[in-house]
């Protein structure tokens, strides 16, 4: 959701004539875009702020802002702690972002301006990244007050955004080149309920498939608990919609689920992994665990692991707890000794790596559809991705060393990064396949 509101702010600025620049000292304007859903995030932007004093200093004509969610819910303690801070702005009014750089370039005094509920505006024209991937935000906030999640108190409760919105914004983006496009919400799966049209994901992602040239759909992040069978089979049966579903479990134990506030347990969650698999051999499933939570014991955290090995993840987001503003967990009793934390962490990520490579190793000897992404000249290979999200390598045929990016082989054949092609899956690691160029689909050029 960050990368997308970012993209929306560069989209805004072009507007305004701003341009990008890689170099920090011909900047005119530095913004921060920041997330604070874990402490460390909330360090690390502290310390990027820090080293802008000096920059600051050197040149008091730049116009330094940060925005994102640790500015919506600190912004006294940032203006406090960083007073050479310029804008300070929150999640719910980036929009306003080239207003209050013109009013600080008239009045030349710090502001803050954030908003307690998003205000009501028009589809923003992201600068996108990629030229062929777009992220499309569907829905935003969530209203599950998880005890450990920051999240809607500085993203709100759910909103849904109206179906031919979405749609508009798609058809544009793919009108422009995207051939991919990601679904975002912070509980994408409870799209709809809160329309007057009582629409659903499902519902969404059948629509979103009629559109032409648009060749690959993916959605995160979902929680277990609003994830439908009509959904899985939804996702069964689109060709265009990756066989891919990140679903958070969180913790491996029930009590701790339910101090959690998660509202399903290890059974319910076992039914849903078991229901995907039955319809989508292939499927990729990634999840997000904490450990330490509050009063979480060594058995507790055990129960984590046996959790990873039972339900063979692709890939985990691991971290540990750390206590967050206004959250319920923050005031619990028997908070988990930080190097208790860390020795936790370390163990259950090389549990996760294991069963990463047991998984891709099944794609082994597989041709694979996949979307080019980029390419290494160092490696001269290059990376591209399944649509069920999995990260391919390969080297494309008879490479020449004077091949620019995207790269013309020296038998006349031109690779286009954002086409797809087939792969054959020749290698596995823990975090990648390794393929060779099979067959073509459009993504390959006989020049």
């Amino acid at each position: 959701m960050n990368k997308s509101d970012s993209e929306k702010m560069l989209g805004l600025l072009e507007n305004e004539n701003y341009t990008e620049t890689d170099d920090i000292s011909n900047a005119n304007l530095i913004i921060l875009n920041s997330c604070s859903v874990r402490k460390h995030a909330v360090d690390r932007l502290d310390a990027h702020i820090s080293d802008l004093k000096k920059i600051k200093r050197q040149r008091p004509s730049l116009i330094i802002a940060v925005g994102g969610c640790v500015a919506q819910h600190e912004k006294e303690k940032l203006q406090q702690k960083f007073p050479f801070i310029d804008i300070i702005f929150g999640t719910f009014n980036f929009h306003l972002l080239p207003q209050l750089i013109k009013e600080i370039q008239k009045n030349r005094h710090p502001l803050v301006s954030t908003l307690d509920e998003p205000l009501a505006y028009d589809t923003i024209k992201s600068k996108r990244v990629s030229k062929f991937h777009s992220w499309i935000t569907i829905i935003t906030g969530c209203s599950n007050y998880c005890t450990y999640c920051i999240v809607p108190y500085v993203r709100g409760t759910e909103i849904s955004r109206p179906v031919q919105s979405i749609l508009h914004e798609t058809e544009e983006v793919v009108q422009d080149g995207a051939v991919a496009v990601t679904l975002l919400g912070q509980n994408v799966d409870a799209y709809g309920k809160d329309l007057s049209s009582k629409s659903s994901l499902s519902e969404l992602l059948k629509k979103l498939h009629d559109i032409q040239n648009l060749k690959c759909i993916r959605f995160v992040t979902s929680h277990p608990k609003d994830m439908t069978e009509e959904l899985i089979t939804t996702v069964a049966e689109l060709p265009k919609v990756g066989n891919f579903f990140h679903l958070p479990l969180q913790s491996g134990d029930n009590a701790i689920l339910k101090l959690m506030n998660r509202k399903y347990n290890l059974d319910d969650y076992a039914k849903l992994i078991d229901g995907i698999k039955s319809k989508m051999p292939f499927v990729s499933i990634t999840s997000d665990l904490i450990v330490g939570f509050p009063s979480e014991t060594e058995e507790q955290f055990l129960n984590s692991v046996e959790a990873v090995k039972r339900f063979e993840f692709d890939s985990v987001n691991t971290a540990a707890y750390s206590p967050r503003p206004y959250t319920a967990a923050a005031k619990m009793k028997d908070q988990v000794p930080s190097k208790e934390k860390q020795a936790r962490l370390i163990y259950l990520n090389q549990i996760v790596k294991e069963m990463a490579y047991k998984q891709n190793q099944k794609f082994i000897g597989q041709d694979l559809e996949v979307i080019v992404e980029s390419y290494s000249k160092k490696k001269q290979t290059f990376q591209s991705r399944t649509f069920s999200n999995k990260i391919v390598h390969f080297a494309p045929p008879l490479l020449s060393e004077e091949s620019p990016s995207p790269a013309r082989g020296e038998g006349g054949v031109r690779w286009e990064i954002g086409k797809i092609i087939k792969l054959h899956v020749i290698k596995a690691g823990a975090y990648s396949l390794l393929g060779e160029f099979t067959a073509h689909d459009g993504g390959v050029r006989l020049l």
